[in-house]
């Protein structure tokens, strides 16, 4: 059996959207509807999510420098 390029996206990067699908609407419209205490939960619950995320700029950062390499390496 190999792996298919849905296959990957759905093991590797499922958690990823789920956390943004979940949390995008609930900070959008906590937004919309000006309740502070609501906004400051939530952005104390989102910090504490990127912490845990660790630095995710970085690592897609990583991730395109590794991919970079190893297609430089496949076309020699």
């Amino acid at each position: 059996m190999t792996v298919t390029d849905v296959d990957i996206t759905t093991v590797v990067l499922a958690p990823i959207v789920a956390t943004l699908n979940v949390y995008a609407p609930a900070i959008r419209d906590a937004l919309k509807r000006g309740d502070l205490r609501e906004m400051k939960a939530l952005l104390k619950y989102s910090k504490k999510l990127l912490t845990q995320q660790g630095n995710l700029p970085k690592a897609v950062e990583n991730l395109q420098a590794s991919i970079r390499k190893l297609e430089r390496r496949s076309r020699t």
